[in-house]
């Protein structure tokens, strides 16, 4: 059954609600992602050995977008078992 058009929200978040990575990092008093970046890669040290698991974590997937490239193999098929042609 499809919806009226114009019909009132049924669930999901509300309007102006936080998802959760801009509570975590709010709460480590950060409010930009980009500066959040900026400060993980200025000081990888303090954030890979730092107390909180979640700050760790987080700060691990950062940087790893920026030290690993991602792999692209126009002749990989994930969807075949056949190894690539070379």
């Amino acid at each position: 059954m499809a919806f009226k058009r114009q019909h009132k929200k049924v669930g999901g978040r509300k309007p102006g609600g936080k998802n959760k990575k801009t509570i975590l990092l709010e709460s480590i008093g950060i409010t930009k992602l980009e500066d959040f970046k900026t400060i993980c890669l200025t000081n990888i040290y303090f954030f890979l050995t730092h107390e909180n698991d979640q700050l760790r974590y987080q700060a691990t997937k950062e940087i790893t977008k920026y030290v690993f490239a991602k792999v692209t193999d126009p002749y990989y098929d994930p969807d075949t078992e056949e190894l690539p042609p070379y």
